[in-house]
């Protein structure tokens, strides 16, 4: 099965998740759509949200991972790292601007870029769209 790139599996509806085929990482493994996240105590629903499932870098520590993100930012699309266990990479994330959006005592997973992207209702269309305001 061929891979998806990154703008071929954002321009699509279907799959809602994709091995992605990059030219920086071994293995980058994305979702998309809705997901529930707590920040500070209270559950979120966090709209047209792209999930880092799975990353592993061709070259580690070579900043690939810094320019993906400033990519998927560029995309005006809320971006969620799952399921952090090293300390050293939680610290990481909370240096390039994101937040903790687990409720405590869970393995944290991160988001950054969920301004606009947040409500107290899940969204009535829960499909994938890349195109909004």
């Amino acid at each position: 099965m061929k891979l998806p790139t990154l703008d071929g599996f954002l321009a699509e509806q279907w799959p809602p998740n994709s091995y992605i085929k990059h030219p920086e990482f071994d293995q980058l493994y994305l979702r998309k759509g809705t997901i529930g996240v707590h920040i500070d105590g209270k559950f979120w629903f966090c709209r047209h949200t792209l999930t880092i499932a799975r990353i592993v870098a061709g070259k580690p520590g070579k900043g690939a991972f810094s320019r993906l993100i400033e990519d998927l930012a560029k995309r005006k699309v809320a971006i969620c790292v799952e399921i952090v266990h090293e300390e050293r990479f939680q610290n990481k994330l909370l240096s390039m601007g994101f937040v903790k959006a687990t409720p405590e005592g869970q393995t944290p997973s991160f988001l950054l870029n969920f301004v606009g992207h947040l409500a107290d209702e899940p969204p009535k269309d829960l499909r994938w769209n890349t195109h909004w305001d």
